[in-house]
């Protein structure tokens, strides 16, 4: 997501926690639904750096090193409490 790159993923896993469909990145449930999404990303250029944009976004708002930091420590001093 902070490579700015408009992907289409498998909506399994994690990537259900992580990506919003249809604002940062594309699920696709089968092969027909990947060729649909990749196909409107290949063919609509103001996707890119919309979909770019709001990924670069979400990692920081979500996933960075100091993002996480923060929750590590919070989580840490309300267990030693």
């Amino acid at each position: 997501m902070s490579m700015r790159i408009p992907s289409v993923v498998s909506d399994i896993g994690e990537n259900k926690y992580i990506i919003d469909d249809g604002s940062d990145r594309f699920f696709a449930s089968n092969e027909e639904k990947c060729a649909e999404k990749m196909t409107r990303v290949i063919l609509d250029d103001s996707l890119t750096p919309k979909i770019g944009e709001r990924g670069v976004l979400e990692t920081r708002r979500k996933h960075c090193v100091e993002t996480l930091a923060k929750i590590y420590v919070s989580r840490t001093q309300s267990v030693l409490e």
